[in-house]
């Protein structure tokens, strides 16, 4: 038998969260715990990967094959020149940002709309099913709420050939792929639809056409600098007649007319074509002026030879004298006249006639000589007359000439400048000229720098959808996304889960774990075959008996934060285990407001004992050794409120015949009975409900009972789920769970 407890209760003071020691920082979650949540979830987990794959393997099933064609081409960006029909190109360097412009030109909705136009896609199969095909689902329902909110659905008109062709080349866009390794100059194309021969009649189409494309560019572009040359050339044709007109002008003004070949003057020297009129005469002036004063100088030389001649009778002085064959003559008479004369006197005498004759001969000869001598050195000195008076005449020719070429010279100046202008103006004009003539020749040579490297081939099998692979992810993201979820559940804040962090938060002794009970109390209470249950509540109930004296109680108070925490089923179970156990067990209902236990117990309900009554109606042996009151309030207590003295008086008769009393009250939080019932017990045990009952709710419901000086004793964990509990959520009923083997 139990012994009865001696002496008041120990008052044991409650301990707020705030004064309790900080909890060690979480630490990793090990890779166990996680795969221990996942095989708790296991069916969670399963269910979600079939709600999210077999949608995804029906679409995949239902994906169209396609074909992808693929064709090389290789753009150079580097631009060619012609140089006199001869084709040039400069060394080729990385240009991998004018690559990338290449691209995008291939992938542009130009390029797409002519291959549209060249290859009839408007009207294609491939194509027309799309663009005709009905209003989607989602289109029909926004279509219908525009009609449920008054607004008129709007009419379908049939597409027009320009929006027909603009919806298709938007969808080739999506069709064609045009990429760049950014290493080199070789772009692929590649065309992915539903028919093999399509495919690669895009794909070459986009390759020809852009091929076309860059060869008009290039074109259009020549043709275009052409126009803008043939606007410059007939201004500066004008403009070069008119500074020539301006020259011809200006030198006819002047009197700057220039020959257009050179001229040989007298002394031999050449004057430069186009050299004035003025200055070649006085070129030529200057010459006849330098050959005058030359000639004058050699003929007075002369004249002074041969009057020096005739003053000294010298005649080989003079060269004139000597070179003159009648004086040659007249001395070889007077010679021989000389010689006669000398050969006389000496045999005759002076008076001789002949030698006299012969004297007067001589004398005639010398006469004669020197006459001739005279005549020579007259004719001479006329010649130098007629030089002198020839240097002097051009001498003024020549001074006069020279005013008239310095001021022509001064002109010239600004004639060179008109002539350098029209110089200018003819070269612009030339190099226009032979620009255009360039242009216009280049035109039929240009071609475009970008090359086909290969061409695309029909494929001989479907490309894809590769639906192994897809399978394969869809399997992998439904694994993923359910063990996330089950994994994101778990850290929901769901209520407390273990005993520990309860009494961590709380400073409430956590006294044990009740599993969830397979069977009702009846069943469970009146088979003598052990279970999980029965031995969770026999912990409890040994250490209410057995336990330190801090835990030992005599009249026992069951209470709960909140309703549904299932402190009535533990209550009936404690009543239960201990009277089984061969103690004598007094049952108490004092929930006022929802009596439940002869519902719990499945027996007939009886009416019950007033609060007022001095000798309540007890229910015998309803279970082994436990006893059942139900309490009722008295008529007269119309809000269904307890009485102490009367509660008092039971419980200490009660006292003298029982082993147990264990009272079942009404939640804390929403009502007052069992703060109030637990001053005349002698400890309270508050009910929490695993994984449900927040931990605030406890610490609220332990405030309001320290607050009336209760006695705690510890905390239960109710309704735990031994298939869905960890090592950290409940750790007894983990190890009942491994010894299930006991409870067969």
């Amino acid at each position: 038998m139990m012994s009865a407890i001696n002496g008041p209760p120990v008052p044991v003071p409650y301990q707020y969260p705030g004064l309790l020691p900080e909890p060690e920082e979480t630490q990793q979650v090990p890779p166990g715990r996680l795969f221990a949540v996942l095989w708790r979830r296991k069916w969670l987990v399963i269910a979600l990967i079939v709600c999210i794959t077999v949608p995804a393997f029906a679409y995949i099933c239902l994906l169209r094959p396609y074909y992808d064609a693929t064709a090389l081409l290789s753009v150079d960006t580097q631009e060619a020149s012609l140089n006199e029909f001869q084709a040039t190109r400069r060394e080729p360097g990385p240009d991998l940002v004018g690559v990338a412009t290449q691209v995008d030109v291939i992938d542009s909705p130009t390029i797409a709309a002519r291959v549209v136009d060249k290859l009839g896609l408007a009207h294609d199969p491939e194509f027309a099913q799309q663009i005709d095909a009905p209003p989607s689902l989602q289109q029909r329902f926004i279509e219908r709420f525009l009609a449920l909110l008054g607004r008129p659905e709007p009419a379908r008109e049939p597409l027009s050939e320009s929006k027909r062709r603009q919806l298709t080349t938007d969808m080739l866009l999506g069709k064609i792929l045009v990429a760049n390794d950014g290493k080199t100059y070789i772009v692929s194309l590649r065309a992915r639809t539903g028919n093999p021969e399509l495919s690669a009649s895009i794909t070459n189409a986009f390759v020809d056409t852009y091929l076309q494309y860059r060869q008009e560019q290039k074109i259009a572009a020549i043709r275009r600098a052409n126009n803008l040359l043939n606007e410059q050339i007939q201004p500066l044709a004008d403009r070069v007649t008119q500074a020539e007109h301006a020259v011809e002008a200006y030198r006819a003004k002047h009197g700057l007319i220039g020959t257009q070949r050179s001229i040989e003057g007298p002394n031999g020297v050449n004057s430069p074509p186009g050299t004035t009129v003025a200055g070649q005469q006085l070129a030529q002036i200057n010459g006849s002026l330098i050959t005058a004063m030359n000639d004058l100088a050699l003929k007075q030389a002369k004249l002074r030879q041969i009057e020096l001649a005739m003053r000294t009778g010298q005649l080989d002085a003079s060269p004139e004298v000597i070179s003159s064959p009648l004086i040659a003559s007249l001395r070889a008479e007077q010679a021989r006249l000389s010689s006669r004369a000398a050969s006389l006197s000496d045999t005759q005498m002076s008076q001789n006639p002949m030698l006299r004759s012969a004297l007067a001969a001589q004398n005639d000869v010398t006469r004669r000589i020197n006459a001739e001598i005279a005549r020579i050195a007259a004719s001479v000195r006329s010649e130098v007359n007629a030089a002198q008076a020839q240097v002097s005449a051009l001498q003024a020719s020549l001074g006069r000439l020279q005013g008239q070429v310095t001021e022509q010279s001064e002109a010239s100046v600004s004639l060179s400048q008109l002539e350098s202008e029209a110089q200018a103006a003819r070269t612009i004009y030339r190099e226009y000229l032979a620009r255009s003539e360039q242009t216009l020749n280049s035109v039929r040579l240009q071609e475009s720098e970008a090359e086909r490297v290969a061409v695309a081939a029909v494929p001989l099998s479907r490309s894809g959808p590769p639906r192994g692979l897809y399978a394969i992810l869809a399997l992998a993201a439904a694994l993923m996304v359910s063990c996330g979820f089950c994994l994101v559940l778990e850290q929901l804040p769901t209520g407390v889960r273990n005993l520990d962090d309860l009494e961590l938060q709380t400073g409430l002794i956590g006294l044990g774990y009740v599993p969830l009970a397979p069977r009702n109390v009846w069943r469970l209470f009146r088979s003598n075959r052990p279970s999980m249950y029965t031995e969770s509540v026999r912990l409890i109930s040994s250490l209410l008996v057995f336990g330190q004296e801090r835990y030992r109680a005599r009249v026992v108070l069951v209470t709960s934060a909140l309703p549904d925490e299932g402190k009535t089923f533990f209550a009936t179970s404690l009543a239960a285990t201990a009277g089984r156990d061969g103690h004598r067990v007094l049952l108490m209902e004092c929930d006022l407001r929802r009596p439940s236990i002869q519902k719990l117990l499945g027996i007939r309900r009886s009416k019950g004992s007033r609060v007022s009554e001095e000798k309540p109606q007890v229910q015998r042996a309803v279970l082994p050794g436990v006893d059942i009151i139900t309490l009722q309030p008295s008529a007269s207590n119309a809000p269904k409120l307890l009485a102490l003295n009367q509660i008092h008086a039971i419980l200490e008769d009660a006292r003298e015949h029982y082993d147990l009393i264990v009272l079942d009250t009404p939640p804390v939080l929403p009502f007052a009975d069992a703060p109030v019932l637990s001053m005349r017990a002698d400890g309270a045990i508050l009910v929490v409900r695993w994984r449900k009952t927040p931990v605030s709710m406890v610490t609220s419901a332990a405030k309001v009972l320290s607050t009336y000086g209760v006695r705690v004793l510890g905390t239960v964990l109710t309704q735990v789920k031994p298939s869905k509990a960890t090592s950290q959520d409940a750790g007894h009923v983990q190890v009942y769970r491994n010894y299930t083997s006991y409870f067969r």
